[in-house]
């Protein structure tokens, strides 16, 4: 019987021969010689050949195999057994070759329960060949070579980005020159012969002069984009509360002339750059003003939650981390929450130039800053009700 030999080839190969069983592994070993790989004859249910890489991976000598009988269920996980010992009937029951492919836990001789992708290829009658892919193995050598890749790719998008911030800021600084001699010229046209022009000359020359103004105030919003860098490795310390002060103290005028009644709770310390978070409330709650609606008075309230450690409720967010969630809620004219993730994009508007004056930039900007901080920003709005933005920032980085 088969489940009394050892595996010596050549015995093995003799022993079928004797019983007229034909013989159709040779090109088999060629194929598994770098894979760890058993013959199995299905009929007896025995281990007839094990390759010198199966006792490499798994431990499994020769004596081994033969203590277990030369039986495959030994070697399989005990809550995969069921499960294996079907899957492996599916080939006994066929006379075709059949080969199929399915992951099972290998028990290796210390007991180590190591995930295999395990191909059972039928070769004759009963007789099939099991070879087994240690996922672990192909797990470290795939982890490396994506580790590397992704080294080099950080590398490649850090360099992009300092081109393209380099560009921005290059371009941006070329542009102004033209742009202030057009206003100059303009100014000066306007001033020299504006009674030799007729109203359709004077309307083109201001159209002009308007026209520079604007781009010359998207200009300086790209500036401040392109400025908005990284945190330090040691950030500093921004008292939020202290620093919307500060941002009120800013907007007075704007907030009496709209007559904005503004509500704020105690906010608390966190881990930042002031001069970047300055500019997130100040784009914030000047959006808020700008978008006031002429039917009630305009009511805004900043109000601070704390998420707890544990908790990971936005996408972005990691847990055991401290955060603090600042709502920033108006009664303005809102928008339609379709609208709710394009709103961040650069030069995205809702709204014609004419009726509420803007670059498109600031909620761009808000969301460049609210990321360098690890933090999340979001708006829900409602058409004519108003609109809520969600800033979550890292009470430490």
């Amino acid at each position: 019987m088969l489940a009394t030999l050892l595996s010596d080839f050549t015995l093995i190969q003799n022993e079928l021969l004797a019983q007229k069983k034909p013989f159709l592994f040779g090109k088999e070993f060629a194929v598994y010689q770098y894979d760890a790989v058993v013959f199995y004859d299905m009929e007896n249910e025995v281990i007839f050949y094990a390759n010198k890489q199966f006792e490499k991976d798994f431990g499994y000598t020769v004596q081994d195999l033969a203590q277990l009988n030369y039986n495959m269920l030994p070697l399989i996980h005990g809550e995969d057994r069921v499960h294996f010992a079907a899957w492996l009937n599916t080939f006994s029951i066929s006379i075709e070759t059949q080969q199929g492919i399915q992951y099972f836990r290998i028990v290796d001789k210390q007991a180590n329960a190591e995930v295999c992708s395990i191909t059972i290829k039928r070769l004759h009658n009963y007789y099939c060949s099991i070879q087994f892919n240690n996922l672990s193995t192909y797990k470290q050598i795939i982890l490396k070579d994506y580790t590397i890749s992704l080294d080099s790719k950080i590398i490649e998008l850090s360099r992009s980005n300092r081109e393209l911030e380099d560009f921005a800021y290059i371009a941006s600084h070329d542009l102004q020159e033209p742009l202030r001699q057009i206003n100059t010229f303009g100014q000066k046209l306007m001033k020299k012969f504006s009674d030799q022009l007729d109203e359709d000359g004077k309307r083109y020359l201001q159209q002009l002069m308007h026209v520079s103004v604007r781009m010359r105030q998207v200009i300086d919003s790209l500036l401040e984009f392109s400025k908005i860098e990284p945190l330090p490795k040691i950030p500093e310390k921004v008292d939020l509360h202290a620093l919307i002060k500060e941002v009120l103290e800013q907007l007075e005028l704007n907030i009496d002339e709209h007559a904005a009644d503004i509500l704020l709770q105690q906010l608390p310390t966190i881990e930042g750059d002031k001069v970047q978070l300055f500019q997130l409330f100040l784009n914030l709650i000047g959006n808020a003003i700008k978008f006031k609606s002429a039917d009630r008075p305009l009511h805004i309230n900043i109000t601070i939650y704390k998420i707890p450690a544990s908790a990971n409720p936005e996408s972005g967010l990691l847990a055991g981390i401290q955060y603090c969630q600042l709502d920033l809620t108006d009664n303005g004219i809102g928008f339609d929450q379709e609208d709710a993730e394009h709103i961040f994009r650069l030069f995205h508007r809702l709204h014609d130039k004419k009726s509420y004056p803007g670059t498109g930039i600031g909620l761009s900007t808000c969301k460049k800053i609210v990321q360098q901080h690890k933090g999340v920003i979001a708006a829900k709005g409602e058409l004519n009700k108003g609109a809520v933005f969600t800033i979550i920032l890292p009470e430490n980085q």
